[in-house]
């Protein structure tokens, strides 16, 4: 049973490094060359969690009537 196991372990993972890593080399050659790039720019834990404070101001103010 255990040798089994590691055996179909052992096929799936050579399986999808076999047909995926062409896909992944060909993808990082053609952006090389690409007239264009996507970037993804993503906050600081900090700011997020100056963001979040504020929501949670904003809520109470707004929608509650609290006042600071």
């Amino acid at each position: 049973m255990r040798g089994k196991r590691l055996f179909l372990t052992g096929a799936m993972l050579f399986l999808s490094v076999s047909c995926f890593l062409p896909v992944f080399l060909s993808s990082a050659a053609e952006a090389a060359d690409a007239p264009f790039h996507i970037g993804i720019v993503t906050g600081t834990v900090s700011q997020s969690e100056d963001d979040l404070r504020g929501a949670e101001v904003s809520h109470s103010t707004l929608i509650c009537g609290n006042k600071l």
